[in-house]
């Protein structure tokens, strides 16, 4: 027999360990010990042949079982991989399909003006809802009345103020600047008050509840320390 290295008939731990070496090349010899104590039925420390036959097909067939369990693990995770792909390249497709349907609407893109309801930076990475009262040219500056009638911080950067719309499929693809809700807040026994944050919009996919074609939009925030 090929593991009967000293022609004995019989297979100790050294020889069944040789074998193993040789076989798969990473074995110890702890595993021979243990292999040999499991299947040694008559307690001599050694197997027979018929021994060693019976502990080298359970060894097998755990060693295949535990492979095909491997490759199974890691075909699952190459599996939800490309779902997670395939819902993002599908979301883009989405959006890309949904905008050659819009046509540009210029009110909504154009330059806040004195009445436009807009959302405004405030301070850090908080935005809040107000209303445009003056446009300090010189300064590059909006003048806003806060709705939630705070008096605080209403003088703001002309980049930082945009128009409250919602924007339309086709004005939104990944890599956008968005200014989106991001939780509500009270304000001198006001409650339910909606505050925003700025972000990137990361991934569109398909949502999975609500109306068919609807889109999801995963965004960023990037509202630093203070967002």
């Amino acid at each position: 027999a090929i593991a009967d290295k000293d022609g004995s008939g019989r297979i100790s731990a050294a020889e069944l360990e040789a074998v193993l070496r040789e076989s798969e090349g990473s074995r110890v010899h702890a595993f021979a010990e243990a292999a040999v104590s499991a299947g040694d039925v008559s307690q001599d420390g050694e197997l027979s042949f018929d021994e060693f036959v019976d502990v080298f097909n359970r060894m097998t067939d755990w060693l295949h079982a535990r492979e095909a369990g491997d490759r199974i693990a890691r075909l699952e995770a190459e599996l939800a991989d490309s779902r997670r792909e395939f819902a993002r390249v599908n979301g883009e497709v989405q959006a890309l399909r949904l905008s050659k349907h819009v046509k540009p609407n210029k009110s909504r893109a154009r330059v806040p003006k004195v009445g436009d309801k807009v959302i405004s930076h405030h301070w850090g990475g908080h935005y809040y809802n107000a209303t445009v009262v003056a446009f300090l040219a010189d300064d590059k500056c909006f003048e806003v009345k806060w709705d939630d009638g705070d008096t605080t911080g209403t003088v703001q950067p002309y980049e930082k103020v945009c128009l409250d719309v919602v924007p339309e499929a086709g004005d939104v693809a990944v890599g956008t600047e968005v200014i989106f809700p991001h939780g509500k807040y009270y304000f001198e026994g006001q409650q339910g008050l909606v505050k925003y944050h700025p972000g990137v919009v990361v991934a569109i996919e398909p949502a999975t509840t609500g109306r068919q074609g609807t889109m999801h939009y995963v965004v960023e925030s990037t509202g630093g320390e203070n967002g």
